[in-house]
């Protein structure tokens, strides 16, 4: 019998799905030790309002500085029927503003287009911030783990509202798509299944022949996650053991995993970021300032440093992707963990939970653009510092 010393991760939050939903697998060993690790299905408790205000989100095209003739051009170049263009001219709501010529989209228009208008169109009509926010990006491109419970004329409807971002594949009509649905427990149901998440539960296995003092110099990161040195000397003895990696996070992290932020009806669609989480890791409690609309050269100039492979518990990861124009934006921030798992909030939304997962997961969510990777690494003497003298 081997013993696990298992987490009671605190999911009353906003979690009302929490289960296995994969075999066990394993990472390479290395420093780390060696972790077992199977797939959860996350899915948050959403209150009513919320799916009253998704269902209220008007659909608008921004068509910039050009007019209604030249959308009717445009749209024919892309292959959009006669018809549908016609429709959007008469129909459609226009109205201009700080951008130029915009329009809200009939529902009925947006579920007629097929996958390939929309991957075509899209791109032009929102912004980069745009289609970052509002889009719902599918993990590993499969829609299985978020629409398994589901009936297949479901699966099919939300299928048919898809579009790609390069390798992404993506939904960004959730408005018109809960909007096709009368029943308001059919909405619910199916906006369930799109905000459920994949990320992993995980343990690393210590055997009694190998070499603690390497294992806890890991995961005690050089001073920066002090207290695991302790706890993994009291609990690994003469037996095999595993051990839950909620242990062994830093305390901001091991606060979080497997949590939501709090929805209210004042904060439904703003929360805390990645970068906010990522930035925190190795924080005894998390830095007010890092809320704050300061730089982000502000914050690595001051606590971190540049890094190559191999890298360490909690290093930084910046991603990075281009918009065309050679001209670099930051994509989405996170922490390496070990071998490929790493921590991270995928998205700014409430809806949006702390999660250990496989790098590969986090890269197909953000395979719209060419990303590159930087890494950093906390300096040491920040990690007391920088609550205060950020």
């Amino acid at each position: 019998m081997v013993p696990f010393v298992g987490a009671f991760v605190l999911l009353a939050g906003l979690v009302s799905t929490f289960s296995q939903d994969g075999e066990l697998e394993a990472t390479k060993t290395g420093p780390w030790g060696k972790i077992e690790y199977f797939e959860t299905i996350l899915e948050p408790t959403i209150p009513g309002f919320v799916y009253q205000r998704i269902q209220q989100l008007e659909t608008i095209w921004k068509f910039g500085q050009t007019d209604q003739s030249g959308v009717s051009d445009l749209l024919q170049e892309i292959g959009i029927p006669s018809d549908l263009i016609d429709e959007l001219c008469t129909e459609g709501r226009w109205f201009r503003d700080s951008t130029g010529l915009a329009v809200v989209v009939p529902d009925s228009l947006i579920s007629e287009l097929t996958m390939d208008q929309r991957t075509a169109l899209y791109p032009r009509v929102y912004n980069q911030e745009a289609l970052t926010h509002l889009s719902f990006n599918i993990q590993r491109g499969n829609l299985d783990y978020l629409t398994s419970d589901l009936p297949r004329a479901d699966v099919e409807r939300i299928r048919s509202f898809l579009f790609r971002r390069e390798k992404a594949l993506s939904l960004i009509d959730v408005g018109p798509l809960l909007r096709s649905y009368p029943d308001f427990k059919d909405v619910q149901r199916v906006y369930n299944s799109l905000v459920r998440v994949q990320g992993l539960v995980a343990q690393l296995r210590v055997c009694p022949e190998e070499d603690l003092s390497s294992i806890i110099n890991y995961w005690s990161a050089n001073g920066k996650n002090p207290n695991v040195a302790d706890f993994l000397e009291e609990v690994t003895g003469s037996s095999r053991t595993a051990i839950d990696l909620f242990h062994l996070l830093p305390p901001v992290p091991k606060r979080y995993l497997n949590t939501y932020p709090k929805i209210s009806a004042s904060n439904y669609q703003d929360a805390i970021d990645c970068w906010w989480t990522a930035i925190n890791f190795f924080n005894p409690d998390p830095s007010p300032r890092l809320l704050d609309p300061l730089p982000l050269s502000y914050f690595l100039e001051r606590g971190f440093e540049r890094v190559q492979p191999p890298y360490q518990f909690g290093d930084l990861i910046l991603l990075y992707g281009t918009d065309g124009q050679d001209k670099q934006f930051l994509v989405h921030a996170y922490n390496h963990v070990a071998d490929e798992i790493v921590f991270s909030k995928n998205g700014k939304g409430n809806v949006q939970p702390w999660i250990l997962i496989r790098e590969s997961d986090v890269l197909s969510l953000y395979a719209y653009t060419e990303t590159k990777k930087l890494v950093f690494r906390r300096k040491p003497s920040a990690s007391k510092l920088l609550p205060s003298s950020l």
